[in-house]
């Protein structure tokens, strides 16, 4: 029994050496770090230093692969990438800030040069909220005048 579990063992450690190298994930890292570069990851800390996470991992994972260990290098291909796909939801997010930043600056000069139109004196809002609430009186027939039911 004790050397079937050893086999088995010896079985597990030898079938994780041959994990295959993963030249998609390696793919889709570096095209990850390529668009968080090209939509301006450098201009926004954050997205910086999420930047530079990405790219460590990138050359540890190289590190790992050429030493053979391909199941570890994936995973830090994995963590790599999600980085590089942070930085660039947060430069895009940076750089939405700014756009709107820039014009609302724009318009502003804009407001405060044209007049306010004059706005229509309104009922209070007490008056519309009573008038709302009260119950809808019922209609009723026209009572026949007395003289024609006698």
């Amino acid at each position: 029994m004790r050397q079937l579990a050893l086999s088995a063992a010896l079985m597990l450690v030898a079938c994780g050496g041959s994990y295959p190298e993963s030249k998609e994930a390696q793919a889709s890292t570096e095209a990850a770090v390529r668009s968080a570069v090209e939509v301006g990851a450098e201009k926004d800390p954050t997205a910086t230093l999420h930047l530079k996470y990405a790219k460590d991992q990138s050359e540890e994972a190289k590190k790992l692969i050429a030493d053979g260990d391909n199941h570890r290098a994936d995973m830090v291909l994995s963590r790599a990438k999600a980085d590089a796909e942070l930085a660039l939801m947060l430069a895009k997010a940076h750089n939405e800030k700014l756009q709107a930043e820039k014009s609302e600056a724009e318009a502003k000069p804009a407001a405060e040069a044209k007049p306010a139109a004059p706005r229509a004196a309104a009922k209070p809002r007490s008056e519309t909220a009573a008038a709302a609430k009260a119950p809808a009186k019922p209609r009723t027939r026209a009572a026949k005048p007395k003289e024609e039911a006698e």
